[in-house]
């Protein structure tokens, strides 16, 4: 049942389907930075798990912390993987009619192990996107049951997620009522700012107007104060970081729209492009040392040390596996490393 649709993505790819479930009118924006990096660390991850390729040369896009991220997931991987394991498995997906509902591409799929990873900066939804590969999976495997690996490399996180056939299906319904319903609308979510439509979007401009008309103060089920520092109802803070999430993604997009508007020669009234001198790097540090003739520990006071390429750099010197560098260099370095801070980030609590 090996899927032989290349080179374009079906209305209900698995990847889309969790944003689906969040906004049934979400359409997929033009590919970003952020998914050719993830594009890149997949790549990495098959060249890690595939027997037969003899080198396992990261991409040059690659910096050292995403390498490690790759390597974390890859040795999760071959840790717990039962039976064969396959990579880059593309598969359909069937429902009882025989009629293709859709395809996909798992990145690893064992016994009734099935592997994803993820290089997103922080933990999203994919329980339907686990689900639709449930299905496929279980399809070809002719098993009953099977268990998805979610696995944050950036996170060091792994979430799981066990389906039974009808479980698979369950959740798979939900996604196809919801995406052909005939009276579907447009649901502001956190998935905005991905989706190509923001600029146009009936439901993101009645949020803006409500923040363009200030919120009258006479209405209660409006916010009284415009200025946010003056807002102490829980409640109304609740509403003004509901807004601000929709807006926010909205905001950058038109700001983006525009420069792009005036970068091509087209006039905006009031607006205009102004650009400023990017900053100074050094590219020969080695170089630039025997250049200033400062003394060795005044210009390193100077310079940062990279973690992640230290570590490489130290494996690659002293002839040894990441791992062990790694642990090695912790241990040496350990009266001059120190944890930075943790930063708080604002997050929405799941209901339920």
């Amino acid at each position: 049942m090996k899927v032989l649709h290349e080179g374009h993505h079906p209305a209900l790819s698995p990847s889309r389907l969790d944003l689906i479930m969040a906004c049934p009118c979400f359409v997929s924006g033009p590919v970003g930075e952020a998914a050719e990096m993830g594009t890149a660390q997949h790549k990495y991850a098959e060249m890690l798990l595939n027997p037969f390729i003899a080198e396992s040369v990261p991409p040059e896009s690659m910096d050292a912390v995403d390498r490690d991220n790759v390597e974390w997931y890859a040795d999760y991987v071959k840790a717990t993987a039962s039976g064969e394991l396959k990579i880059e498995v593309k598969l359909d997906l069937v429902d009882y009619n025989g009629r293709v509902l859709t395809w996909g591409t798992m990145d690893a799929l064992s016994t009734a192990e099935l592997f994803d990873y993820k290089s997103d900066r922080m933990e999203r939804e994919h329980f339907y996107q686990m689900a639709a590969y449930a299905i496929m999976a279980m399809q070809e495997q002719k098993i009953d049951h099977i268990t998805c690996h979610i696995c944050y490399g950036r996170l060091r996180k792994v979430v799981k997620h066990s389906f039974t056939m009808d479980e698979a299906w369950e959740a798979m319904n939900a996604v196809l009522a919801r995406f052909y319903n005939p009276s579907r609308i447009e649901t502001p979510c956190e998935y905005c700012s991905w989706c190509a439509s923001i600029l146009t979007c009936p439901a993101m401009q009645r949020h803006v107007d409500v923040v363009a008309a200030k919120y009258a103060p006479e209405d209660s089920d409006k916010i009284a104060c415009w200025n946010p520092s003056e807002v102490m109802d829980p409640r109304t803070v609740t509403r003004m970081l509901v807004i601000a999430r929709i807006v926010g993604p909205w905001a950058e997009a038109v700001e983006k729209h525009a420069k792009f508007m005036l970068e091509a020669g087209k006039e905006i009234p009031g607006w205009t492009i102004m650009e400023r001198q990017g900053a100074r790097q050094i590219t020969d540090i080695t170089k630039a040392f025997a250049l200033t003739g400062l003394s060795e520990v005044a210009f390193l006071k100077c310079c940062s040390v990279k973690v992640g390429e230290l570590e490489e750099t130290y494996a690659a010197e002293k002839g040894m596996k990441k791992a062990v560098a790694k642990r090695e260099l912790k241990d040496l370095l350990e009266s001059v490393t120190e944890q930075k801070k943790p930063y708080a980030l604002l997050v929405r609590q799941k209901e339920g």
